[in-house]
């Protein structure tokens, strides 16, 4: 069953501290604990370091998702990662 990770964020002071590792592997945890098999997420093309992230922790790539937001139109990258 999959299962997404709708937000993680960590402020600014605070990168490069693990605390993002930290959450991830919480939440990961917690998703496997429930029988999810795949967790995924969308990150904003334009956020690169938070995409280097989640790949650094195993989520591939797998496309583009656009969305639109008040006249917008935004695009995000869809990651996932195959839970043990």
């Amino acid at each position: 069953m999959p299962a997404e990770l709708l937000r993680s964020y960590v402020q600014a002071p605070f990168t490069g501290s693990g605390v993002g590792s930290q959450l991830l592997a919480r939440a990961e945890q917690a998703a496997a604990a429930q029988g999810v098999s795949v967790l995924w997420l969308s990150s904003w093309v334009h956020k690169l370091r938070a995409r280097a992230f989640y790949q650094r922790r195993g989520y591939a790539d797998h496309g583009l998702l656009q969305f639109e937001f008040e006249g917008e139109t935004h695009e995000n990258r869809v990651c996932a990662k195959r839970l043990a």
